[in-house]
């Protein structure tokens, strides 16, 4: 049964009730089933990232090690690249047969690729067949991960009562974080048990193989889960769309609110999430040369300081809007990032560890301010029939585009400059372009995600 995709963002669409709101314990086993299996997602993905440099070493020609760091670091941008691919494969997907079976199969994916990468041979072993097998294993990375956000994101907001949708998606918001500290701390770990001669040797590949364990015990809990008494009921009802992505993309409202979310929020939310999980670590190794141990340190430090306010600022949503709390959030992030990264400098020339940490715990408040309602934002924008693939597009588009090439840029703007703060022009600039957009097209109240 065909029917019109809805009314973009602004405006309150006629649905009727779905399922009535589960019990607190069920939307507590939604909760910890959606996050840890992004959590573990994100583990996988940051896994490559943190051993980008060593692995050039392992799979790839070792007689020019610069050419083999680009291409190691190339493969790393493959991930990204590839992700709003895998928002449209894997969102039709979820709009056609399910969120909790697509997120089951984002999440299979994404564990059997990082377990191939840990037992991958070689350049010195198998030759080129080693860093083309890596490449196509991060592509794998990319599809799942750039299909996973938007169905847990779905399916805790189409599973959470009226009123606590941004507390419920906020969790989601969460799992980046964590899946950077769970891959730096089992790094660290193991080089501390192991030594730097074991770790480099084989110890390496045992976060990876580790991901077997990781994702059985993800599989387990989400298998347990019932489908989202949305999709569910339109199911029954036989409202499906027939073609997610061609109703996402051809209707005239839908596109319209596509474009607000993308410019209007997303881009600016990126900018700040690759500043936060990509640049700080870059600008504190690679700008101010700081010791790795320290370095790592102190940010894991801030980030699990700062992470439990991803769900405050959730749950502040559910009470004064989500515009209320992103718009003057990005505003803050703006004014803010410039004497942070001064913060981040003075305490790398006094190897201060508090400090270091403390700017990294600003970083993370400040993130937490616009990302904590971004997925209950995002849920409420579309309407259930194409709400996995059209949520999908504007996140992973800026996150893949805007917040995946953050790094490249900003370190263009400081070689070319020769000013260590030039690269923080580029994120100021996108939070800006999303401030001027949202005000002047302002999000107005959306949809109730547990309607259809």
């Amino acid at each position: 049964m065909s029917m019109p995709v809805g009314s973009t963002v602004g405006s309150a669409p006629v649905e009727t009730a779905a399922a009535t709101a589960p019990p607190r314990g069920t939307l507590s086993r939604a909760v910890v089933a959606s996050s840890l299996g992004t959590v573990i997602e994100w583990y996988d993905f940051f896994l490559y990232a943190s051993l980008a440099v060593f692995l050039a070493t392992r799979f790839f020609p070792s007689d020019n090690p610069t050419a083999a760091l680009l291409l190691s670091v190339g493969a790393l941008g493959t991930g990204y690249v590839l992700r709003p691919l895998g928002g449209l494969v894997f969102g039709a997907m979820g709009d056609r047969i399910g969120r909790k079976k697509t997120f089951v199969v984002t999440m299979l994916l994404m564990g059997v690729a990082t377990m191939l990468i840990g037992a991958l041979p070689t350049y010195g072993t198998i030759g080129m067949t080693a860093p083309v097998a890596l490449v196509c294993l991060r592509m794998v990375q990319g599809l799942a991960l750039g299909g996973e956000y938007g169905g847990a994101t779905t399916y805790l907001a189409e599973s959470a009562p009226p009123g606590r949708v941004g507390y419920a998606t906020s969790w989601i918001q969460t799992t980046a974080g964590l899946g950077l500290i769970l891959a730096a701390g089992i790094n660290l770990g193991l080089q501390a048990a192991l030594g730097s001669e074991a770790y480099y040797a084989w110890g390496w590949r045992v976060p990876f193989l580790l991901s077997a364990l990781l994702v059985g015990l993800s599989m387990w809990i989400r298998l347990r889960l019932h489908e989202s008494p949305v999709f569910a009921e339109m199911q029954r009802q036989g409202q499906l769309a027939a073609s997610p992505i061609k109703a996402s993309l051809t209707d005239r409202e839908n596109l319209k609110t596509l474009a607000v979310t993308l410019f209007g929020v997303s881009a600016g939310t990126a900018a700040v999430s690759g500043v936060l999980f990509l640049y700080t670590s870059i600008f504190l190794q690679g700008t101010l040369k700081a010791d790795p141990m320290f370095a790592t340190s102190g940010t894991v430090l801030g980030l699990v300081l700062g992470t439990p306010f991803f769900v405050i600022f959730g749950a502040l949503s559910d009470r004064i809007g989500r515009r209320a709390v992103i718009l003057p959030g990005l505003v803050l992030n703006g004014l803010a990032m410039l004497p942070v990264f001064i913060g981040l400098s003075r305490a790398v020339a006094t190897h201060d560890l508090t400090l270091l940490a403390v700017c990294v715990f600003a970083e993370t408040v400040l993130f937490a301010a616009i990302y904590g309602p971004y997925g209950a934002f995002m849920a409420e924008s579309f309407p259930a029939r194409v709400r996995y693939t059209s949520l999908s597009l504007p996140f992973n588009l800026s996150f893949s585009l805007m917040g995946g090439l953050l790094p490249l840029v900003s370190l263009s703007l400081v070689t070319a400059t020769g000013n260590i703060y030039a690269g923080l022009a580029y994120p100021i600039g996108l939070i800006v372009m999303t401030v001027a957009v949202n005000l002047i097209w302002p999000p107005k109240p959306g949809r109730t995600p547990a309607a259809i």
